[in-house]
């Protein structure tokens, strides 16, 4: 809930252009106090503004009662704030509070800041979220791991970038959407997470009904090309044999697999691209398929050779850059499992008392997976990260903004593992900017 400051006194409640216009009158020889009374001024606010004598921020030239750190050096703080945020280093409000602390601090500005906690106040942060509205925002961040952050930068794309345009026209299908393919898998739950529902006001306890505390995830591997063409789905149990009554409701031609893990595997993915094979389009041309690096992918050398015999080319995303280089990550799979989740929740519904184990999955599953496997989402999917058409300024440029951190070379006498020396290099990075700051602004 937002703060709000409820005046006590009229102290400082005048116009600007009252002052302008006191001073004007002074000037031309009206005494001080009536000129107090006639503009409704304080006399002491009157003569300090007619002296030139009155307290200002640095920096500050405009007449009134100024911020504690003055316009100047809140646009600079904005600056710092949000570049940060950009890098992946966002401050909270606190941060904010202690770092304008510790900069009228270090620059003997008269506060009246919180000395016991050293950070500015409440009622300060409020009007400088305020007056900076247009620039900033309160917002809760998503998670971005370091090895992301580091690994979504300029050089890396543009060398991915390179790789899949030579082979585009190696294979003489830049111009051939339905040759160009992508394949990707993830994990289905039959526990899906709880939304928000509508329930009586004042209910001390609301609950949603779902099949059991933690599902376990059943692993499906979509694919489809550039034109909006979809291979039927694979789909990996998690066991050691296959009952059949688990095939029961999937899509048309589905391949159905398990594992001990209920993941993809070498093996499984030496079926899957003869699976891949049957089902493509066009059999006698050659193809191109886009995927991520995963072990079960780059390792699995039967697999590769079978491609190669089929004229299959396979280019591996850069690794930690899926979340824009994705294809299904960018358009496919949010929808797939939103749609399966309201699946099971309408399912729980209908079935009062009953669970909805993995042998209901093929039927939630195939429900979802057509509501989702539209063409319209395989072209877009394709369109926003850049593969086709083939658009290297799809990846926006505030995507490489994190990597900035850490795209430097370390010092040459840094002995330190690799993860230590990113880490270390991170924490400098962000004592340098924080020690620019102040050194910047030292009065």
């Amino acid at each position: 809930m937002p703060r709000v400051y409820t005046r006590t006194t009229q102290r400082g409640n005048w116009l600007q252009e009252n002052v302008l216009k006191a001073i004007d009158a002074l000037q031309a020889g009206t005494p001080l106090s009536t000129a107090s009374k006639q503009f409704q001024v304080p006399r002491n606010t009157l003569r300090r503004h007619f002296d030139n004598k009155n307290l200002k921020a640095p920096g500050e030239t405009a007449l009134g009662k100024s911020t504690v750190l003055g316009s100047c050096v809140e646009y600079d703080l904005v600056q710092y704030i949000t570049g940060l945020s950009n890098r992946g280093f966002g401050l909270t409000p606190k941060d904010i509070r202690s770092l304008a602390y510790e900069y009228v601090v270090l620059n003997n500005i008269p506060n009246n800041f919180d000395k016991e906690n050293q950070m500015a106040g409440k009622d300060w942060w409020s009007g400088f979220k305020n007056r900076h509205s247009a620039v900033l925002s309160v917002r809760k961040p998503e998670a971005l791991s370091l090895s992301r952050a580091m690994c979504m930068n300029p050089v890396a794309i543009n060398s991915y970038f390179d790789i899949l345009e030579s082979e585009m026209k190696r294979l003489d299908v830049t111009n051939r959407p339905g040759c160009i393919y992508n394949c990707d898998e993830s994990g289905l739950s039959l526990v899906p997470e709880t939304q928000k529902i509508v329930a009586a006001k004042g209910s001390s306890s609301v609950y949603q009904v779902t099949s059991a505390e933690r599902g376990v995830l059943t692993t499906v591997v979509p694919c489809y090309n550039a034109a909006g063409d979809y291979i039927p789905p694979m789909v990996i149990f998690k066991g050691k044999r296959l009952p059949e009554n688990l095939r029961a409701g999937l899509p048309d031609g589905t391949l159905v697999a398990v594992s001990d893990t209920g993941y993809m595997n070498k093996e499984l993915f030496e079926l899957w691209i003869k699976h891949f094979h049957n089902f493509r389009k066009y059999r006698d041309l050659p193809a191109l398929l886009v995927l991520d690096g995963h072990g079960s992918h780059v390792k699995a050398l039967n697999a590769l050779k079978f491609a190669e015999s089929k004229n299959i080319s396979t280019v591996c995303l850069p690794p930690h850059t899926t979340h824009f280089t994705q294809p299904q990550d960018r358009s496919f799979f949010k929808p797939l499992k939103s749609n399966f989740a309201n699946d099971c929740r309408i399912f729980l519904r209908k079935n009062p008392g009953r669970a909805v184990t993995r042998y209901d999955f093929g039927k939630l599953f195939s429900a979802a997976y057509h509501k989702t496997a539209s063409m319209q989402i395989a072209v877009n999917s394709f369109k926003a990260t850049g593969i086709y058409p083939l658009n290297r300024d799809a990846i926006p440029s505030t995507a490489y903004t994190p990597s900035e951190t850490t795209n430097r070379t370390l010092p040459a006498d840094l002995h330190t593992s690799a993860g230590t020396g990113m880490l270390l290099l991170t924490y400098l990075f962000l004592f340098k900017s924080f020690f620019n700051f102040n050194a910047k602004f030292t009065i």
